[in-house]
């Protein structure tokens, strides 16, 4: 019988000896020595058969690692860990060490693991260093899901995890027991084309993906195409997510080339990744006839017009199993909704396909296809929306005089370079002043958004060059530390009312939107969320609202990439 002393350690631990799982998920605690690390591993000590270990939600130091590493040696049985946001608040420099400790105790014990998760953990290239013995050894010959979300790999860290993987699959083939990885998932950690190409190198040796899910990484039309052409080779490959990366139709294209070898495909998830009209109709080739199993298509927010997003819905007329098409965000309009709906309808696809919330606006008539468009495209390092901005300068983008002097409401009521420079070398305090009010209002809320409304003008100013573009970052930065001085530790409040401004998230009152153009605010938000005054907790809430697809934000892929890029470091 366990003493009351034992029962005490293990109060707040989910101890399930029936499951053979231990969880001490989400508790929070800060684990530094090996005594603080105490309830965790006497609770290890104590479990006769242990399968699966969850440390997710804590935070986990060298000394703790290595008293979890030295209980862990104890159970070769051990097939799943889960390590989620195991390193809030740590230095670079111990995640290495920790997870070397936690793999020694691992590898001593002989176990097999089948599920390794470290998802939502700042590795990045150089907490490689304390994973590469672990990683290439047999510990993960068995490995069938490697779960890597959102580590801030890197192109340097995405290589050299996949040399991991590499190394580890030749091992494993030398020793007799070939690794059979099902399941990859590293999304949001800026692999890029170097990592997504590396990687792709290993699903061409390893053959048995059957789930790749690889969101927002930066990847173009050269990783995509490497990607592609690796998972043909993957007899069982189901679901492949690319969502929120640079395809372009040169990567959809390349996509499409590879399709219709993927027979057992279900879900394809290509939403926000700028296919635009050319890559749809590719791809609508390509699925017209192939990829039978098809569930699930998602091409949302992809700047794809009418007639290519009726291709689509014509080439899926035959897939008897489809459940799910998303068209929404797309180059529709009212008509073409109407259109394409009725064409799901006529080919029995109306109730696969799913609504339209946030359709974007129908482009002109004579506007240039993006097909013709297509060889204009350069390679990855190019804007891709430098062709589109400067088509034509629009009569309110007309030069403005320069005033010899502006006032505050002056400037809000037309924000541009002249008159924020017109304000004078005290611009910033004026600014400050205009958003704090004359009188202190007992509404923090609408303090807050008086700051964020001045703030929307200063970031509306065109100035790409010149002085302005000089000023405005100390205007950035005076705006928002006095918005959340105005906050009063209310970070929550600071935090819905800039996603409001970004257009992230409806305004409570649903009397508020944005009406112009958020470009500038992710430019600047993109410098200031690596200040030391930008609170860490506002930049996880950034990243999570920016990984949802968005009309207002989606307009920019750039410069949201760019900003994303910042919110990882």
């Amino acid at each position: 019988m366990m003493t009351d002393h034992l029962a005490d350690l293990l109060s707040g631990a989910a101890l399930d000896t029936s499951t053979t799982t231990l969880s001490f998920a989400n508790r929070g605690l800060k684990l530094d020595t090996e005594e603080d690390a105490k309830e965790i591993t006497t609770a290890i000590g104590s479990q006769k058969t242990l399968k699966s270990l969850v440390l997710e939600g804590n935070t986990l130091g060298i000394g703790a690692a290595k008293a979890i590493g030295k209980a862990l040696e104890s159970h070769p049985e051990l097939q799943e860990i889960h390590g989620k946001d195991l390193f809030t608040g740590r230095l670079k420099t111990e995640i290495p060490q920790t997870l070397t400790f936690v793999g020694s105790g691992l590898i001593l014990a002989g176990a097999r693991l089948a599920v390794l998760d470290l998802s939502d953990n700042a590795i990045g290239p150089v907490g490689m260093d304390g994973l590469h013995v672990l990683l290439t050894s047999p510990v993960c010959y068995s490995l069938q899901e490697l779960l890597f979300n959102n580590n801030g790999w890197g192109p340097t860290g995405g290589q050299r995890l996949a040399d991991c993987l590499i190394e580890c699959h030749e091992r494993s083939v030398r020793d007799g027991a070939p690794m059979r990885l099902r399941v990859f998932v590293s999304g949001r950690s800026r692999l890029e084309n170097p990592g997504a190409s590396r990687l792709a190198e290993f699903f061409r040796r390893v053959k048995t993906m059957e789930k790749v899910v690889m969101p927002q990484n930066g990847i173009y039309h050269q990783g995509v195409r490497a990607l592609a052409e690796a998972l043909s080779e993957n007899p069982a490959l189901q679901h492949l997510d690319l969502d929120d990366n640079l395809l372009t139709p040169k990567g959809a294209r390349a996509l499409a080339a590879y399709l219709p070898l993927m027979s057992e495909l279900r879900v394809l998830n290509l939403n926000d990744c700028l296919l635009k009209s050319a890559g749809a109709r590719a791809l609508a080739d390509a699925l017209r006839g192939n990829n039978p199993k098809l569930t699930e298509l998602h091409m949302a927010f992809n700047e794809v017009a009418t007639p290519a997003a009726l291709s689509v819905v014509e080439a899926l007329a035959d897939h008897g199993q489809l459940e799910l098409l998303q068209l929404d965000g797309n180059h529709l309009g009212e008509r073409g909704i109407t259109a394409v709906r009725q064409a799901a309808a006529d080919r029995g696809l109306a109730d696969s396909l799913a609504g339209f919330s946030e359709d974007e606006s129908e482009p002109d008539s004579d506007e240039k296809d993006d097909e013709d468009e297509e060889d204009e495209e350069g390679e990855e390092e190019e804007d891709e929306e430098e062709h589109s901005d400067g088509e034509h300068v629009s009569p309110l983008k007309r030069p403005d005089p320069a005033p010899a002097k502006c006032t505050v409401a002056e400037f809000l009521r037309q924000p541009t370079a002249a008159r924020l420079l017109a304000l004078g070398g005290d611009r910033r305090a004026q600014l400050v002043r205009e958003a704090n009010g004359t009188e202190v209002p007992a509404d923090a809320a609408a303090t807050v958004r008086r700051h964020l409304e001045v703030l929307s003008a200063v970031c509306r100013v065109d100035a790409a060059a010149g002085p302005a573009a000089d000023v405005l970052p100390g205007l950035v930065d005076g705006l928002l530390e006095s918005a959340l001085r105005a906050a009063g530790g209310n970070l929550g409040l600071f935090a819905n009312t800039l996603l409001v401004y970004l257009g992230l998230i409806k305004c409570e009152d649903k009397k508020f939107s944005v009406s112009w153009d958020v470009k500038g605010m992710i430019v600047a938000l993109t410098r200031a969320v690596q200040q030391a005054y930008f609170p860490a907790s506002v930049r996880n809430t950034l990243q999570t609202f920016l990984s949802r697809p968005n009309k207002t934000i989606d307009v920019h892929p750039k410069q949201k990439h760019l900003l994303m890029q910042a919110l990882y470091q």
